[in-house]
């Protein structure tokens, strides 16, 4: 089995009216980049700023 980590996301979002708002979804994952990944697949109306590791 492969081992993961957990990684906050930082997710910004802006609705019709302009209105942007900035979520960070705790995504557990095998890398950074597959984290940013799995955050662009659940978020596809999102902007993907960073992605940091959580001990």
């Amino acid at each position: 089995m492969a081992q993961t980590q957990k990684f906050k996301v930082m997710v910004v979002i802006k609705d019709n009216h302009g209105v942007s708002r900035t979520i960070y979804p705790i995504i557990e994952a095998g890398t950074d980049l597959e984290a940013k990944r799995i955050a662009i697949a659940q978020y596809p109306n999102g902007d993907v700023r960073t992605v940091s590791k959580i001990n």
